[in-house]
């Protein structure tokens, strides 16, 4: 049952091949004996096309309950282990790929918990938790997702810099409606900012899925970048590069840890969660120099409330 779901949730035996750690061939040979012993066939396959018939339908919905209840009784009994051990898989945004803040939050972790391993992925992709087998993530922006939970962590804060050649001559709009006579390095393939983009034409020169690489080419005095102040802060203070300080330009972004819904959550996934909340209040850490960077009062968007189950909302 575990096998037919795991395909049938990837729609691939070769994804639930390497999600498993089982061969292509025991996954079809196990499926096969369960058509086999149910005497119906569960999967429709073709050199093309790989969809579940009416009955494999039927039956995933009931082995779905079955194999989660299975995982929380396993996830019940080492939850009552008084140390915590296992491996945690974290996805999170790319912009956190050079935080020192984000460093800590795991290596201190790691330091109190050495039976813990973390296993991190970053990237800008909307990662399924279910499907990869990945146990919570840091996620940007809105939620829409219902199936999780999710707790606030608070927001990240962005800034418009360019470097001092760029504004010595082209200077730096006032307003929103002048962007459009500026060079911006855009984000491509990445939703966190879409709604930045106060024009269409905005990055029509070039667009990038990376903030490293975006705040390089603003230090080359290409154009104007949108990057989280943690990120840009020491460039800042030393005048390589110059922020726009006006608050329109200081787009804020929501940071939520989300992850599955379970009754029961191994002890090591439970004291981790718990540590990311902690780390992070009352202000996330890479949230500290924002007013260094910003001389004139700025104005946060304040944090989630400190809740421990916060369902997600989804988009209408």
């Amino acid at each position: 049952m575990c096998i037919f779901t795991k395909v049938a949730e990837t729609k691939s035996i070769t994804s639930a091949s390497q999600m498993l750690g089982i061969s292509k061939q025991t996954i079809s040979r196990k499926i096969i004996q369960l058509e086999e012993s149910l005497g119906v066939c569960l999967i429709r396959r073709t050199t093309r096309n790989f969809e579940l018939t009416t009955a494999g339908q039927a039956y995933f919905q009931y082995c779905t309950c079955i194999v989660q209840q299975a995982e929380e009784a396993n996830a019940m009994v080492k939850s009552l282990q008084s140390t915590p051990v296992g491996e945690i898989k974290v996805s999170m945004p790319l912009a956190f790929n050079n935080n020192n803040a984000m460093s800590k939050l795991f290596t201190n972790f790691l330091k109190k918990t050495p039976q813990v391993k973390i296993d991190i992925h970053l990237s800008n992709r909307r990662t399924c938790l279910i499907s990869e087998g990945i146990d919570m993530a840091f996620r940007l922006g809105p939620l829409v997702d219902s199936t999780m939970i999710a707790r606030g962590l608070g927001v990240l804060t962005f800034t418009y810099v360019a470097s001092p050649e760029y504004v010595e001559m082209n200077g730096l709009p006032d307003n929103p409606n002048e962007v459009i006579n500026h060079t911006i390095i855009a984000m491509h393939d990445c939703k966190l900012l879409d709604d930045f983009r106060i024009n269409e034409k905005i990055g029509d020169r070039v667009q990038i899925n990376d903030f490293s690489l975006a705040k390089q080419m603003a230090m080359d005095g290409f154009g104007i970048a949108v990057l989280p102040v943690f990120m840009c802060v020491d460039e800042i203070r030393e005048g390589i590069l110059i922020p726009i300080q006006k608050e329109c330009f200081q787009p804020t972004r929501h940071l939520n840890l989300v992850y599955t819904q379970s009754r029961h959550q191994p002890a090591h996934v439970r004291k981790f969660i718990n540590h990311v909340v902690e780390e992070t209040r009352p202000i996330p850490p890479w949230e500290i120099y924002v007013d260094d960077v910003f001389p004139s009062p700025h104005t946060m968007i304040p944090p989630h409330k400190n809740v421990d189950r916060e369902p997600l909302l989804m988009q209408k």
